[in-house]
């Protein structure tokens, strides 16, 4: 319905329109959160510029050099942990590889071209080397260089069980099969002593950075890779 001037009549209700009222709550929220915001800003604007003293600093400095103590005490004895750990793993898997790759042909990585083990000879190499996983137990994670190490020689022994699973394996096997299975166990045999030697490396530098001197653990019948004598640059 029109007017006669022209203008739309108001509604009769007396109520307002949706825009009416979305433009209110806009202005009635901007009210709101606008002082609200500003009051957070400055709070935190204060406790930034507030000064702590020299009291506070030393306090903070005092904090991070306790927990930077106790790091390193924390990762020292993680590291003489694993570096015993792992002297003793390394005779023993070290001892198993050379058990083991006596017995391979003379085509294959590592082997001797000796006569092939019996299935109760791949048993006991089976269960010495389920020893010495359980010798690494299952220590609280330390420092990276630590944890690191750890991993690589764990990775080092499962490659080697791998190695001795196939090897399990070619003894229920002829011909070019047998020869197939035996070149994948002689190929983990091979892999887990490079890794072994690599992990070898982190644990030396590790003991060096300790403050321990370097620490040898290298694998029964082979060669370290220095000839510097045990602990030395020790702190």
């Amino acid at each position: 319905m029109t007017r006669v001037d022209g203008r739309a009549p108001r509604p009769v209700s007396g109520r307002s329109t949706a825009p009416e009222r979305s433009a209110r709550a806009g202005r009635s929220v901007l009210m709101t959160t606008v002082p609200l915001v500003a009051l957070v800003l400055g709070v935190v604007l204060a406790v930034l510029l507030v000064p702590r003293g020299d009291d506070g600093d030393a306090s903070v400095q005092a904090e991070v050099e306790r927990l930077e103590q106790e790091f390193a005490e924390r990762d020292r004895i993680q590291i003489e942990a694993i570096t015993d750990s792992a002297r003793t793993v390394a005779q023993e898997l070290g001892t198993v590889l050379i058990e083991a790759r006596a017995t391979l042909p003379e085509d294959l990585p590592g082997g001797e071209g000796g006569q092939v083990a019996d299935p109760a000879t791949v048993k006991d190499w089976s269960d010495r080397l389920e020893e010495l996983v359980a010798a690494f137990g299952d220590p609280q994670s330390a420092g990276t260089s630590v944890n690191v190490a750890r991993g690589a020689l764990t990775t080092a022994v499962d490659a080697v069980r791998i190695g001795v699973a196939a090897y399990g394996d070619a003894l229920a096997l002829k011909g070019a099969d047998r020869e197939a299975a035996l070149a994948r166990a002689a190929e983990s045999f091979d892999l887990g002593r490079r890794v072994w030697n690599v992990a070898a490396i982190q644990v030396d530098d590790a003991n060096v950075q300790a403050g321990l001197g370097h620490q040898h653990v290298v694998l029964a019948g082979e060669t370290p890779p220095d000839t510097l004598p045990e602990g030395t640059d020790a702190d």
